[in-house]
């Protein structure tokens, strides 16, 4: 499952796989030799409670609205 660490907080959230999760998901296969392999995006997007598979809780899950940029050289500063 896709995971984004907000560089800011270093907060590891789960993918929501709604609006351009697949387009975003296409372009990083393209970029990446390897699976798992980070790389850095920017996105317009927001939050949004997920039920955790195998739970009956919830989580704050990134959707990214708007892909703007991925870049696999760029790192968070």
């Amino acid at each position: 499952a896709a995971r984004f660490i907000d560089c800011k907080t270093n907060i590891n959230y789960p993918v929501s796989m709604k609006e351009e999760y697949l387009q975003t998901e296409r372009q990083y296969l393209k970029l990446v030799d390897e699976p798992a392999e980070k790389i850095f995006i920017s996105f317009e997007g927001y939050f949004e409670k997920q039920q955790i598979v195998d739970d009956d809780g919830f989580e704050d899950a990134v959707v990214i609205h708007k892909l703007i940029d991925i870049d696999k050289g760029k790192k968070c500063n």
